[in-house]
């Protein structure tokens, strides 16, 4: 987790999986297919997780992340609109929501209607 030279903050995969309480395998899975949707114009099966996700995100067929060298390894830095669309999959659209999920994202809905109001 952190912020990229161009002001753009990030999560990295193993961050995404801990706040979504799901292990980092599931979130490499996720990517996966999203890439693979985003470099063969492929429409994901309608229902699919990566369909719920992606509708989350406006149907973005933009990578879920960009790779980042940093000491010798490549990171997957998160943007926020694919953080936010896996965030509310699993804390809303799955049919177990995950308590990290449901944690983290009534943790950001009170914080940004805060600063909303302020």
């Amino acid at each position: 987790m952190g912020v990229l030279s161009d002001g753009e903050p990030y999560l990295s995969t193993k961050m995404l999986a801990k706040v979504c309480g799901v292990s980092r395998q599931v979130i490499i899975d996720i990517s996966k297919e999203w890439v693979g949707f985003v470099e063969s114009d492929f429409k994901p099966k309608n229902g699919s997780r990566t369909d719920k996700i992606l509708a989350r995100a406006g149907h973005s067929m933009n990578p879920p992340y960009r790779e980042v060298g940093h000491k010798n390894s490549t990171h997957n830095c998160w943007s926020i609109d694919s953080i936010i669309a896996v965030l509310q999959y699993y804390a809303f659209d799955t049919a177990k929501p995950t308590d990290e999920a449901k944690i983290f994202a009534g943790g950001l809905m009170r914080h940004g209607l805060v600063e909303f109001i302020y």
